[in-house]
């Protein structure tokens, strides 16, 4: 009976870092051993049910039937010991190392809604005339790093423009969004929502391949506007907090991905659509990538500051009408003559309704 135990000099596993595995090895009894192999594996797993039952390629798939999917998008094979000559191995101890890095494209360590992403240490010891033993340890990887792109939606009438300064964050650090609406339609908007989502993204292999969605917000922030005709201007802040999931999102590993966007949803004042109820817009989500370090470390206060000064600054200088001079000022003041009863009444009803306006 051949044992084994793997060790590594970190708790956490980042991208890019040298890592020293250390394997130890023994046998209860006497035995030859051709080699031994030590792998880091990285493996994606979903499984979730489909609602409804569908045909495809002559074949009835019936509601209930379970949609699996798995696949390795990562191996790191290393042979620490034999391999070209065998070894006695007793019940001694006997300690191999070696070390290796974790590249920086790869996704993070994440268990999702219907799935995983995990990474495995996998050792094989080959001894002759049985057959292979395995020993496995989970590894946890906890960094990723994205590029991305974002415009700008234009939905006909109703022009929405949205602004970032960077799509990519670091978990717990937070967003800033401006957007401009330029309402040309007949249609007035009473609500706003800033929304960040998360997507998982769930891909099967088995029985036939399949797609599943799961949506989660992570941030909402409403505004109650009056977006009637012509241009306004709003921002909002997003958050994230510092447990937030990494995006997982690397092209040899489909089976299981993790995804968020940013989008904005307009929603109309005024039930008066006939049966279709509150009119609403929804833009189509901006990518934003989230990671473990910040690209920029921004002010969030002074940005805020800025933009709503920026915002709720006049387009146009206020001009006021000249002061009369302070004679003419005087003569109505001082004038002689009596009032008729009229003027009188109406200058009692101002001044009662000016002290009840003060109380």
């Amino acid at each position: 009976m051949i044992s084994c135990e793997i060790g590594f000099d970190v708790i956490f596993l980042y991208p890019k870092q040298l890592i020293k595995c250390t394997v130890d090895v023994w046998s209860e009894k006497n035995c030859t051993v051709e080699s031994i192999t030590a792998e880091i594996i990285g493996c994606a797993e979903c499984q979730f049910t489909i609602n409804n039952s569908f045909l495809k390629c002559i074949r009835i798939y019936k509601k209930g039937v379970v949609y699996r999917g798995k696949e390795k998008f990562f191996v790191l094979q290393h042979t620490i010991a034999g391999g070209t000559n065998t070894f006695l191995l007793t019940s001694d101890h006997q300690y191999f190392t070696f070390k290796f890095c974790i590249p920086e494209y790869l996704p993070s360590t994440w268990y999702g809604e219907y799935g995983t992403i995990k990474y495995i240490g996998n050792v094989i010891v080959k001894a002759e005339h049985v057959a292979p033993y395995h020993f496995e340890k989970l590894l946890k990887i906890n960094k990723v790093s994205r590029k991305f792109r974002y415009g700008f939606v234009n939905l006909g009438e109703v022009e929405i423009e949205i602004w970032l300064p960077l799509c990519g964050v670091s978990a717990g650090q937070k967003l800033p969004v401006y957007c401009n609406i330029n309402n040309q339609s007949k249609v007035f908007f009473g609500g706003l929502i800033f929304v960040l989502t998360q997507i998982e993204v769930y891909r099967s292999t088995s029985p036939v391949k399949a797609v599943k969605l799961f949506r989660k917000d992570i941030c909402r922030i409403p505004r109650m506007v009056d977006i009637l005709v012509g241009n306004y201007e709003f921002y909002g802040v997003l958050e994230t907090n510092g447990d937030t999931c990494p995006t997982n999102q690397y092209n040899q590993c489909s089976c299981c991905q993790v995804i968020y966007e940013a989008w904005l949803s307009i929603q109309g004042s005024l039930p008066r659509y006939k049966h279709f109820g509150y009119p609403n817009i929804d833009t189509p989500g901006i990518p934003i990538i989230i990671g473990n370090m910040p690209l920029y470390g921004w002010d969030i206060d002074r940005i805020t500051n800025e933009v709503r000064g920026a915002i709720f600054e006049p387009s146009t200088s206020i001009e006021l009408d000249a002061l009369p001079p302070d004679s003419e000022v005087e003569k109505i003041l001082n004038l002689d003559e009596e009032l008729d009863k009229e003027t009188v009444w109406n200058i009692g009803r101002q001044i009662t309704e000016d002290i009840l306006h003060k109380k």
